[in-house]
């Protein structure tokens, strides 16, 4: 990809907003990316497998590939509710929807498929989530931006590693996102 894009994941615990949509919009609208793509994390979903692999002991690698087809169904879930959002799976699709002028939610699978067994594909463990899933899609779009939409703040001036450290994100990110240009950390919940 190009400069000029931002990579956004949209929290999953976004999708308790009963107004998701139209707020995420909005806040497209002002933001105004050059290009966007937005990455819906797992949420309730993930939290199914989460507890399938409590039960019945799954493991954390098949619990890593069913946590991803659980954000695969979330950005199903996105594109229907976000005016304007179609499902992508790749760079190609993604200008594609920007030609539309529609806004493109990635399907991570087949991205994070095609970079097993690169140096730096991400570890199959737990705490990997999204937000790791995130910065690994950042870098292998090339985006100039990584923009995490949560429902919380992050205090002033803080690092990655003080985000993990409050469990704002994941314990991996700040490995997963250390050679990424920018990252914003933004409160959706507190956007009008």
């Amino acid at each position: 990809m190009t400069s000029g894009v931002w990579f956004i994941k949209v929290g999953g615990s976004l999708l308790t907003l009963s107004n998701l949509g139209p707020r995420l919009r909005r806040w497209l609208d002002r933001a105004a990316p050059p290009r966007a793509v937005l990455l819906m994390g797992g949420g309730p979903t993930a939290d199914v497998i989460r507890s399938l692999d409590a039960q019945h002991g799954l493991g954390e690698e098949r619990s890593h590939w069913l946590a991803l087809r659980a954000l695969a169904l979330n950005a199903h879930a996105l594109a229907e509710l976000l005016p304007g959002g179609v499902q992508a799976q790749d760079a190609p699709s993604c200008a594609a929807a920007w030609a539309r002028g529609q806004t493109p939610i990635l399907d991570p699978m087949p991205l994070l498929l095609a970079d097993e067994g690169k140096a730096l594909a991400l570890p199959h463990r737990w705490d990997v989530t999204s937000d790791s899933v995130a910065a690994r899609l950042a870098e292998l779009l090339e985006a100039e931006t990584l923009v995490l939409l949560k429902s919380c703040d992050a205090p002033p001036f803080s690092s990655a590693g003080e985000w993990a450290r409050l469990g704002i994100v994941d314990r991996y990110f700040p490995q997963a996102a250390e050679r990424l240009r920018e990252v914003r950390l933004v409160n959706l919940r507190a956007e009008p």
